[in-house]
């Protein structure tokens, strides 16, 4: 029951080198990933801190934290399905609504099995959310800028990291819970606003699953891992790097995470651009190399130059790598599968987040923490033998 892709003068400007990049629908896409990213980064500590605040302990953080990612998953699996028969335009507002319209209900709510669910509708707004924006995206740029534009769109999601994680912090502080709760409420109903004005493309959706044809794509596939790991390894930083580098004072651990987020996003607009010209799959090498060099840094724990130093180098792989994994793995798709392209990094992407702490954990507990970076950061080289080049692919 595949529907038939609705052309619009913005695909035809796709091959165009002169098609200006900052066309009005990737303005609109980025301004609606930017709503949808602060309202996901404002809660996302401060969720599972109600939970535990409302008695609920680290148990309750925890499920509550789990929930969301594996509905977000979840969501982003049957995202390219619910694209094809409603489009773009629908998709994006709906699944803002399921972010940020639950918010509303938390200050009321206290029980495991409510913050829960509040949880799970909210991961599956945030899995169709990064999935449409994504595909859109793509679409919409033309094929000559698709890196840049793609980096663009990732500028838009990296800064409400940035921004977001503290101010989520301070503003419970200052305002509470409840004041919190309807700020990042207030922030994705504003996206699920401003996605009306986004084009209602819809992609041809004929198969059963949306992953099966993609993942034929041997590109896709081998980008697909690379980043996975590269994913796994950044989500280290933020987990483990205040408990592991007890030596070190807070302030000295948050400047390497903010030179990690600010490296990242630096990173990822100036190689988006750079893969434009020199083609994104050459790209991947030297990103994972960068990442495994700056996570073999985070051995000397105990230094604090040594650490920011290698939190930095590891921000510069690791936004590398989200622009050339996306930007190769769109490369070597056809456009009416950009849909289900987007929702293969972004299930890489958190279960990377996912699985990597997880892992790590379980491995330091025997070997400690330096000795897990550093087996992290040769885990991260041995992908290297997925980065070879392949014959080119289509690009529009």
């Amino acid at each position: 029951m595949g529907m038939t892709s609705v052309l619009t003068p913005i695909a035809t400007e796709q091959g165009s080198a002169a098609a200006p990049l900052l066309n009005r629908p990737l303005v609109v896409v980025c301004a609606v990933n930017f709503t949808a990213m602060l309202a996901f980064y404002l809660l996302l500590t401060v969720v599972p801190s109600h939970a535990a605040a409302s008695g609920l302990g680290s148990v309750g953080a925890g499920v509550t934290a789990g929930a969301m990612m594996l509905a977000a998953v979840a969501a982003e699996l049957a995202a390219p399905q619910l694209i094809g028969r409603y489009g773009y335009r629908a998709t994006l507002a709906g699944g803002l609504v399921f972010l940020g319209g639950p918010a509303l209900a938390l200050p009321v709510v206290t029980g495991l099995p409510e913050l829960t669910g509040i949880s799970v509708v909210r991961g599956v707004g945030f899995g169709l959310v990064v999935v449409a924006v994504g595909g859109l995206a793509a679409t919409v740029v033309p094929a000559s800028r698709r890196g840049e534009g793609l980096a663009l769109l990732g500028v838009s999601s990296n800064l409400p990291a940035v921004v977001g994680l503290p101010l989520g912090v301070v503003l419970t502080d200052g305002i509470g819970f409840s004041g919190v709760f309807a700020v990042g409420a207030v922030a994705a109903l504003a996206g699920a606003m401003i996605a009306l004005a986004a084009p209602s493309l819809r992609v041809e959706q004929a198969w059963s699953t949306p992953l099966g044809p993609v993942l034929r794509l041997s590109q896709l596939r081998r980008s697909a891992v690379v980043f996975l790991v590269i994913a796994a390894g950044s989500s280290l930083l933020g987990s483990f790097l205040p408990t592991a580098a007890t030596s070190l004072d807070p302030e000295t651990i948050a400047a390497a995470l903010l030179l990690f987020t600010g490296t990242a996003t630096v990173a990822r607009w100036y190689t988006g651009r750079l893969a434009d010209r020199v083609g994104a799959t050459r790209l991947i090498a030297p990103g994972v190399v960068t990442s495994a060099v700056g996570m073999a840094g985070l051995v000397w724990l105990a230094n604090p130059v040594a650490l920011t130093i290698a939190a930095a180098v590891f921000g510069l792989g690791f936004g590398a790598a989200q622009a050339a994994t996306s930007t190769a793995m769109f490369q070597a798709a056809m456009r009416n599968q950009y849909a289900a392209v987007s929702a293969v990094w972004n299930i890489a992407y958190d279960l990377g987040l996912g699985l990597g702490p997880v892992a790590f954990g379980l491995v330091a507990t025997y070997t400690g923490y330096p000795a897990g970076f550093a087996g992290c950061a040769a885990l991260l080289l041995l992908t290297l033998i997925m980065c070879r080049r392949p014959a080119a692919g289509p690009t529009s």
